[in-house]
Parts: C-alpha cells; structure tokens; sequence
C-alpha cells in the first residue's frame, strides 16, 4: 500500500529540480512535498553508477523561507526497482522504524491526495 501511495504522489505532487550533492555535482530529479514534515524524492536509473530508478522519504526538520534541506540522516524509506530492463518490480526497504513515521507519513499522503482527487457533486 505504500508504494502505491508514493507512486501516486509522485504521479500528481511532483516537480522536476536539480539535486546539488555534497561535491557540488547536479543531478535531476523529481520532488514532492507531502505536507510540512515531508518530502518525496524520485532519483532517476543511472546504468553507469549501477543505480536503479527509486523513491526515497526524508522527514524535513528545518525550513528557511520555504526552502529546506534533504539530510540523509531523516531518510525514512526507499522504495526502488529491483532490476533494469523489466516491468517495475519494487523493493522497500525501512530505513527508520515504522513504529516512529508510519502513521504521520500516510495521514500526510491521504491529505495530499485528497486535494487533487475528484468530489462529488
């Protein structure tokens, strides 16, 4: 359930930026923000570095005018595709006890999502 709901987010809440590591090298990539507490990153396959296409969650800690930082430390999970070449097949690995993000994670999601969704009339 919650690779679809990333998968969802990702469809409907992302945009595309650029990712400035630490040895100030760009990267493309896509970006969500699920709430004040949350982002979603889509980090694109890279055959050369061996680096399937994948999905990772931070806790966002700290916000300065809107702009915030994607420390590794608040990973909290990653969700990628297990092989090149074929249909997706995911594989998510909890970086950080559930017990602790779980529950505010998907609340964040539905709320998300529930603003895009259709109403009824």
């Amino acid at each position: 359930m919650l690779s679809l709901a990333v998968l969802a987010v990702m469809q409907n809440l992302s945009s595309e930026t650029i990712e400035v590591d630490e040895a100030d090298n760009l990267g493309p990539l896509k970006l969500a923000r699920v709430g004040p507490k949350l982002a979603i990153v889509e980090r694109f396959a890279n055959r050369a570095k061996s680096r399937p296409h994948g999905f990772a969650a931070y806790r966002i800690e700290e916000e300065r005018d809107g702009a915030f930082k994607i420390d590794p430390m608040n990973m909290l999970f990653v969700l990628q595709v297990k092989h090149f070449d074929t249909l997706p097949e995911y594989h998510l690995q909890l970086i950080q006890d559930p017990h602790t993000w779980y529950d505010s994670v998907v609340t964040a999601i539905h709320v998300a999502l529930e603003r895009i969704g259709p109403r009824p009339n």
